[in-house]
């Protein structure tokens, strides 16, 4: 049997592992397969993660509307680039950030052992310039934001090089996030992330494999048009939480046996309306159509807003279900012998290997049946542009249907 560490490294490295990794708390009768250290996200004004403390290493001001999330940055230290003379970055080998690593590794056991990095090349940049003048930045002020970014980059190759001298190969990987994506798209443009993020992303993930890790990248929204230059680029994994608002299909056709995904049902769509059979039914359509037979899937439940415990962990239970039921990943050497049950999903449900109309539109999001519904009515229209095209070619030699049939009816008369 493999250890925890080991199924996860091969799940995504698409290495053939024996079952599903899952990163979770909620169910006692599934594994928690990793370990993950949050010491990076501490800083010394005193915030950390959710923590009240208005302020962050790098200068930005924050504030928050509730206790659930982690607030926003309302203070942008180099909203005008003339205070970028005294502006200084936090010292990345700070022995301050790395306090408890080494004890958090020992607590790893055989579990795979990441660290999280919060807020990287695009969050750090917004964070310190603002959203507006980020976006403005790659057009008006190309060599300060090049300059910024690939600060930023420096930050975490030292911080992943450290981390590799004080516990050599025992760290598997890290985990970053870049929110990219608004409900339909990118933020910017396909050419402007690979003039401005692709190289310095491929610097961060080749500094995360020289040193044995895996570069593993949280971005919500909808990221499809980056995917490809994410695999280009050396990531390992991407983790997203709006499978969704992704397209389970469509982003199963970008990225499925290219790049491993960490998921759970939606966390926007989904899993806040606890209900058991669109979990469910969800869960199987993501495992059919993200998970190749070598692996490249990961789930992930954590605390989602108003999800109940008793949702995710029929999530969790309903992906090893899935995952049995449609024979992936599949180990070396076939199934595995100690999956003995046949968990199939219930029969009053669609499965993604025989979907129905139901499934596909009735229990859908209305956002996502009624583009299906245009693409229908632009496809009959299309349709019957083409039929009157047609008659029109034909109609001067041939006549209108009403000749037609006349003609018809005075062959017979003279052929009874």
């Amino acid at each position: 049997m493999m250890t925890s560490r080991e199924v996860v490294r091969r799940a995504l490295e698409f290495r053939n592992p024996e079952r599903l990794p899952f990163w979770q708390g909620v169910d006692p009768e599934t594994p928690n397969d990793l370990h993950i250290c949050f010491c990076l996200e501490r800083n010394r004004t005193g915030r950390f993660l959710r923590c009240e403390s208005p302020m962050d290493d790098w200068g930005c001001q924050w504030e928050r509307a509730d206790s659930l999330t982690m607030g926003q940055v309302v203070g942008h230290p180099l909203a005008d680039w003339s205070a970028s003379h005294r502006w200084r970055p936090p010292n990345p080998v700070d022995p301050f950030y790395f306090e408890g690593l080494e004890t958090a590794a020992e607590q790893a056991g055989d579990r795979y052992f990441g660290l999280a990095m919060g807020f990287n090349l695009t969050e750090r940049h917004r964070a310190l310039r603002g959203f507006e003048n980020a976006m403005i930045d790659y057009y008006l002020e190309p060599k300060r934001t090049a300059r910024l970014l690939d600060l930023i980059a420096d930050f975490r190759i030292a911080q992943i090089e450290e981390i590799a001298r004080r516990c050599g190969d025992r760290v598997d990987g890290v985990f970053l996030t870049d929110d990219w994506g608004t409900q339909q798209a990118t933020f910017i443009s396909t050419e402007l992330f690979n003039e401005f993020f692709r190289e310095r992303y491929r610097r961060m993930a080749a500094a995360a494999h020289a040193k044995g890790m895996h570069f593993n990248l949280h971005s919500c929204g909808r990221i499809n048009a980056f995917v490809p230059s994410f695999i280009d680029a050396g990531i390992d994994s991407l983790g997203l939480g709006q499978p969704r608002t992704n397209g389970i299909r469509d982003m199963g056709e970008i990225a499925r046996g290219k790049i491993a995904l960490g998921t759970c049902a939606d966390i926007q769509k989904t899993l806040p309306t606890n209900d058991p059979d669109l979990i469910r039914r969800e869960v199987f359509e993501i495992v059919e159509h993200w998970c190749a037979p070598e692996g490249g899937l990961m789930v992930v439940a954590g605390a989602f807003g108003d999800v109940s415990t008793e949702s995710l962990r029929l999530m969790v239970r309903a992906f090893t279900d899935a995952s049995r039921a449609l024979g992936k990943p599949q180990p070396l050497g076939g199934a595995n012998p100690s999956d003995k049950s046949d968990p199939s999903p219930p029969s009053t449900m669609s499965t993604p290997s025989t979907p129905s109309t139901s499934h596909n539109i009735s229990t859908t999001s209305p956002e996502v049946a009624a583009n299906t519904l245009i693409c229908l009515i632009n496809q009959a229209g299309f349709l019957l542009g083409r039929q009157l095209q047609n008659l029109k070619q034909h109609f001067p030699a041939e006549g209108g249907f009403t000749e037609r049939l006349y003609r018809a009816r005075q062959a017979h008369r003279a052929n009874p």
